[in-house]
């Protein structure tokens, strides 16, 4: 048991801290926080099974099990004790009987750790702890504190008056990567001063689908000139880009019709870049209510595809990318996806064909379209069942009958909790075929042994990433 001695509690101290103070509060009953202290070094091992036991339990709400394993590995009791002596002050919360309840730690402005025993979760301990901190902070004499926030415990936040800032992904201790909120709330506001200037990313967001075709001109003169804009939008994504791809006539212009028509009746905010050839020379990208057209070359459209799907997430709730097989856009357009579907239809023998050959990634979940009967999809079904070992086995949708489509709908919206790790590869590989296309192998081979720390950089949009690393390599070569 996580437990204190009630006589340890009221006396204000723990063998070898006679000078801890204890702060006593209301006792609302054994199940909420009635005294805190600061804690001591050997407080380590308390530290550590409640740190452990909350991320485990708690982390879940926004979590995979595997994600919080991963979080949780690692912690050791004396890292309590050294982030102490770094300047990190841990406050501790007990109930009335003695039970550590949960702990805060910060340091200067920012909250660095807060956590509570899952059993007391919702009982005033994390608000009562977070009070602390806040006051603590604001006696320094910092106007404004921050915290990076676990997304399970981002709504806590918010009631509180946090907002999000941006949001990044944050490698844990376990290896896996996670992704984590800025969160940030102004204590005191001095009298006379005005409300905080609106953002570019804000901007961006309040313009919508209105101001992307200024942006994408800007981008085809100059790939490197909303670095800023970028940044913002990579670390803190409204939504997710869910590509749908399939051979001509297969029937997924009809399907993202009815998709788009039906999230947006669920007052989803939806844009659809349409991607296919015009002719051999040019690829028009256009959203679904036809706001604007623009056509870029395909050598742009597999430079900018990449910004363009980060802003758009960072807009709308669903970004749709549609693209037709096999044009030579389509494994581009899939790469920029958090989610790939496959609309195939009886006779899409081509797209198996490719897939059994390696020559087209395998999507997420293939939708088998315009079927008439079992018999006609059975030969199509075995190849798909022998090609991913009966992982691969088609969604049967029909745009007519509408079969199926609210599990369609649900492919959109829901979030799987491998999509941080998925959008850290997705921009691995959009950074090294960037280097390769600009600096060939030899580029290539110098980023992987000298620039790591630039390529694995969360904070900074692949665009960004790709440019300090290009600078990085000219100065080497100069």
């Amino acid at each position: 048991m996580l437990a204190l001695s009630r006589a340890d509690c009221q006396a204000g101290r723990r063998a070898g801290d006679a000078a801890a103070e204890i702060r006593q509060l209301k006792v609302i009953g054994a199940r909420t926080a009635s005294c805190y202290r600061r804690a001591a070094p050997e407080d380590g091992p308390l530290l550590r099974l409640l740190h452990e036991r909350a991320i485990r339990v708690l982390g879940r709400t926004g979590y995979s099990a595997a994600e919080c394993e991963s979080w949780a590995e690692g912690l050791l009791d004396e890292r309590y004790g050294e982030a102490m002596a770094e300047g990190e002050t841990f406050e501790l919360a007990f109930t009335a009987d003695g039970r550590l309840a949960g702990f805060c730690s910060w340091r200067q402005r920012e909250i660095l750790a807060l956590f509570v025993d899952p059993d007391l979760a919702r009982t005033g301990v994390a608000s009562g702890l977070v009070d602390r901190a806040e006051a603590a902070i604001a006696a320094q004499g910092f106007p404004r504190i921050v915290v990076g926030a676990a997304l399970s415990g981002v709504p806590f936040y918010e009631q509180r008056g946090y907002r999000v800032d941006e949001r990044h992904v944050w490698t844990t201790r376990g290896g896996l990567p996670l992704e984590v909120a800025w969160m940030s709330k102004d204590l005191l506001r001095p009298r006379g001063v005005g409300p905080k200037p609106e953002s570019p990313l804000q901007r961006l967001r309040r313009a919508g689908v209105a101001a992307l075709p200024g942006i994408i001109s800007n981008l085809e003169r100059d790939r490197f000139s909303q670095l800023a804009l970028e940044d913002a939008a990579w670390v803190d994504p409204r939504g997710r880009a869910v590509g749908l791809v399939g051979p001509p006539g297969c029937g997924k212009s009809r399907l993202i019709e009815l998709v788009v028509a039906e999230l947006r009746a669920r007052d989803r905010k939806v844009v659809t870049l349409r991607i296919g050839g015009l002719d051999e020379e040019t690829v028009a990208l256009v959203d679904a209510d036809g706001y604007f057209s623009q056509v870029l070359s395909p050598r742009d459209v597999s430079s900018l595809l990449q910004p363009i799907v980060v802003l758009a997430r960072a807009v709308f709730d669903v970004v749709v990318i549609e693209a037709t097989v096999p044009t030579g856009m389509d494994q581009l357009a899939l790469s920029a996806c958090d989610l790939t579907l496959l609309a195939l239809q009886p006779t899409s023998e081509d797209c198996v064909a490719l897939m059994e050959a390696g020559l087209m990634a395998r999507p997420d979940q293939a939708l088998m379209l315009k079927s008439d009967s079992d018999a006609e999809t059975a030969p199509m079904l075995a190849r798909l069942a022998a090609l991913a070992h009966g992982k691969l086995a088609p969604l049967m949708v029909s745009s007519v009958t509408r079969q199926n489509l609210p599990a369609v709908i649900d492919l959109f919206l829901d979030r799987c909790s491998g999509e941080a790790e998925r959008r850290h590869r997705q921009a691995r590989g959009w950074i090294v075929s960037a280097i390769q296309e600009e600096r060939g192998r030899y580029g290539l081979a110098y980023m992987e042994a000298h620039l790591r720390r630039l390529v694995d950089d969360a904070r900074l949009s692949p665009s960004h990433r790709v440019r300090n690393i290009l600078d990085a390599i000219a100065r080497q070569t100069a």
